[in-house]
């Protein structure tokens, strides 16, 4: 767990250091994120719960025909292990290449959709929260993969250029099936979300949680048709308890309340949109740790919604209220991370804790 903190006060250290000599907010955003990238990509091969399957297939892979692993399931996570393999068969060079595409895709994300003076905010966020940072790097390689290349999509999303859309989902889900998922999204464009319709998402997501007590029915379906059917003995994510529900429920009731305030142009909305549908349909998603998945990547469309709703704070609520608002976010993902790590420590997981670099195994 040392390590852990180590790095997070490090890539706080080193923003505040920058700050000092004025080494300005790109440099600020490409070292922090390198900082974050270099630690996952050279972890030890052990360090991640599923990584017995991934080795197993980084070998299976490798040692492949190339043009074969065109008709396997999710072909160009199989070419990417390929093209890893004839270099070196070493796991950690995966580790790498994995956390490239997804670490170069959130960098542009960040860039295109973020105002700069939220860049660190944006940063703490994905660092401090265990599923989008550790679990996308460390564990979930193949929708780390796709996560990245989702990213992608959304500016076809907002202005409603289906097509686009359609071939970068179709492409991601060529390293995870469950990419498919998000052609959904094409009808969440389309609804006109207002207050009212969030409300009656909200209302049947918390009796939805309430009656199903850890079933998975809605997940038979897609996990059917996706071929993961083993997803459905899945637990229940470690998130869902009583009052995490609650207070998922208290934020969503309060960015109702300012609502309005929250965007600038329709296309804000859609992200700020997107934002709240999340965390309305996430007592749904925590019945099951793979359906929780999906809204990992949701969190992760969804960020520059929450710098929005950091720029309202700020803007239209008064300075007591932005610094109320600073100081939840804070606090709520240091809580996160740190209620992730402690479980992982009392429980004695050493798929995640204490954390190894490579060349120390």
């Amino acid at each position: 767990m040392g390590l852990y903190c180590v790095l997070f006060f490090a890539v706080i250290i080193l923003n505040f250091f920058l700050d000092v000599i004025r080494g300005g907010k790109k440099k600020k955003l490409f070292l922090s994120l390198l900082v974050l990238f270099v630690f996952s990509s050279l972890r030890a091969d052990y360090i991640g719960t599923d990584y017995p399957v991934y080795i197993g297939m980084f070998n299976d892979y490798g040692g492949r025909d190339f043009w074969g692993l065109l008709y396997v399931k999710e072909p160009f996570y199989a070419i990417l292990n390929r093209i890893v393999y004839f270099f070196t068969d070493n796991y950690v060079g995966l580790a790498i290449a994995v956390n490239l595409v997804l670490f170069i895709s959130v960098y542009i994300y960040i860039r295109h959709y973020v105002d700069e003076k939220y860049w660190f905010f944006i940063v703490y966020i994905f660092m401090l929260n265990p599923y989008m940072f550790i679990q996308s790097s460390f564990n979930i390689l193949r929708q780390g993969c796709a996560t990245g290349i989702l990213l992608f999509s959304i500016p076809f999303l907002q202005e409603k250029k289906w097509i686009q859309f359609i071939i970068i989902v179709i492409l991601a889900a060529q390293f995870h099936n469950i990419s498919y998922v998000f052609l959904l999204l094409i009808g969440v464009r389309m609804i006109p979300w207002d207050k009212r319709l969030f409300t009656i998402v909200l209302a049947i997501s918390c009796i939805s949680n309430v009656l199903l007590r850890g079933s998975n029915y809605l997940l038979q379906v897609l996990a059917q048709i996706f071929g993961y059917e083993r997803y459905l003995g899945y637990r229940s994510s470690m998130l869902d308890m009583g009052p995490y529900v609650v207070f998922i429920v208290g934020v969503v009731i309060i960015l109702l309340l300012y609502y309005e305030e929250l965007y600038e142009n329709e296309k804000d909305k859609f992200l700020i949109d997107l934002y709240i549908l999340s965390l309305s349909l996430l007592p749904i998603f925590i019945k099951n740790a793979q359906l929780y998945r999906v809204y990992v990547v949701l969190a992760f469309m969804s960020l520059p919604a929450v710098s929005y709703v950091l720029r309202a704070s700020r803007t239209v609520m008064g300075k007591k209220m932005c610094m109320m608002v600073n100081l939840g976010y804070y606090s709520y993902y240091l809580v996160f991370m740190g209620a992730f790590l402690a479980k992982m420590v009392l429980t004695d997981n050493e798929q995640y804790t204490p954390f190894v670099f490579f060349w120390n195994t």
